[in-house]
């Protein structure tokens, strides 16, 4: 799953919030089991992790990942950010 930023302060400061507790309560998967990539020639962070069902098989329900990346969007943010 990939989130975009408008700049790099703002990558910055998710990546501060994508803690591994933060990430497992909202995936219900183990936080060791995350792996957070940066990449900010274009303020981009990819979040993987393994999936419950083999993408594309017949019990996937997010084959893109879209609805994995909605609850990031839905997380409340900061006050101040």
């Amino acid at each position: 799953m990939y989130e975009f930023s408008k700049n790099q302060t703002n990558l910055k400061r998710i990546l501060g919030l994508l803690d591994g507790d933060t990430l497992s309560y909202l995936y219900n998967v183990e936080k060791d089991r995350f792996e957070i990539f940066e990449i900010p020639d274009l303020n981009v962070i990819k979040i993987s992790f393994p999936r419950t069902h083999i993408q594309g098989s017949r019990l996937d329900r997010d084959m893109h990942g879209a609805q994995f990346a909605e609850l990031l969007n839905e997380m409340e943010l900061p006050d101040n950010f």
